[in-house]
């Protein structure tokens, strides 16, 4: 929803899209239940695109595949914040 940096300007498209598709979903009956990627830090995602009316419109797990977010960032160091524990493997 925002440029690749996820800093830029929101993307009105993007959201247009999603509100689109939620409200879709909702008008069948169905309580939409989205998952962000591990790859979409929480805090950054949340400041910029939860204020927007989304949390109200459905169940939100900001975390998926939590050991994916863990061992990248805290065991092989390969995503942020890039620690390191030795010997890794």
């Amino acid at each position: 929803m925002a440029d690749t940096d996820g800093r830029g300007p929101v993307n009105s498209k993007g959201l247009q899209y999603y509100n689109n598709l939620i409200d879709e979903i909702v008008s069948h009956g169905i309580q939409p239940h989205v998952t962000l990627c591990h790859s979409d830090l929480p805090q950054e995602f949340g400041d910029r695109v939860f204020a927007l009316d989304y949390l109200e419109r459905g169940q939100w797990t900001t975390l998926n595949e939590v050991n994916v977010f863990t061992l990248g960032g805290y065991d092989s160091g390969m995503s942020p914040p890039n620690h390191c524990s030795l010997p890794y493997w």
